[in-house]
């Protein structure tokens, strides 16, 4: 094999788009809206049929299949080095995002959570993206994506903070057990910071599946999914999902 070919992208198999990290993870199809729903046709609408008569769902074709990623980590106890290495970075990023302020730097700052989606279809998202356990979230690491920037919009929102209080907010957020090698505030029970204090990225991310929720809530009015949750062994687990006056 040549390294032209080695380094050559894998394509959609349907539409012949390259796929990304995640996709190629779970096969050769993309997440696209039209692209999920041809494999729909193809492989899922069985699974979907008989999930529907093991749940006693009577109209599993209203339900538009959407596959997610299945949390493959286990929780465990976080380990001190971890929350170390975090504390670094936050007293690094807070003592970095004190000196922009002073000086007047450029800032973009973060529009409310309200303007970001209307709170139904957030709430929809929500539920869909807590589904997964939090896949996409592992790569907050040891730095939670917390960026002078995410500081930035604390001070400004606060004024007065001292960066020691600053620094406690996150710190004693903190979980005992998280899921091994993930985001440090990635617990049992989802993320430990308040959404106010988390990244951007972590309140405004969408992965395929939840962009094509998205495009089927705004777009053809369905607020109904059959989540997929998927690895590279299968499907790992699935579960019928509704917000509509008849679920």
């Amino acid at each position: 094999m040549t390294d032209m070919e080695a380094s050559s992208p894998v394509l959609c198999s349907y539409c012949g788009a390259s796929l990304d990290a995640l996709e190629t993870h779970f096969g050769d199809v993309c997440f696209g809206e039209t692209c999920i729903k041809r494999r729909a046709e193809q492989d899922w609408g069985a699974v979907r049929d008989r999930a529907a008569g093991t749940d006693g769902v009577s109209d599993p074709e209203t339900f538009p299949a959407t596959p997610i990623p299945a949390q493959q980590r286990k929780i465990a106890p976080l380990p001190a080095e971890r929350a170390a290495l975090f504390r670094a970075h936050l007293e690094k990023t807070i003592a970095e995002a004190l000196t922009l302020e002073s000086e007047g730097a450029s800032f973009h700052e973060a529009e409310p959570e309200s303007s970001w989606y209307a709170p139904a279809l957030g709430e929809w998202l929500g539920a869909i993206c807590a589904s997964c356990e939090g896949y996409c979230c592992e790569a907050g690491g040891d730095t939670a994506f917390i960026s002078t920037d995410t500081i930035r919009r604390i001070i400004r929102r606060e004024p007065g903070l001292t960066a020691a209080a600053i620094a406690a907010r996150y710190i004693e957020r903190l979980p005992a057990e998280s899921y091994e090698g993930a985001c440090v505030f990635q617990g049992p029970a989802g993320c430990t910071l308040p959404r106010e204090d988390r990244a951007n990225i972590c309140n405004v991310y969408l992965c395929k599946g939840l962009k094509t929720a998205k495009w089927n809530w705004e777009e053809t009015g369905v607020r109904r999914a059959f989540l997929g949750r998927m690895s590279t062994n299968g499907l790992e687990s699935y579960s019928f999902l509704a917000m509509d006056e008849s679920e």
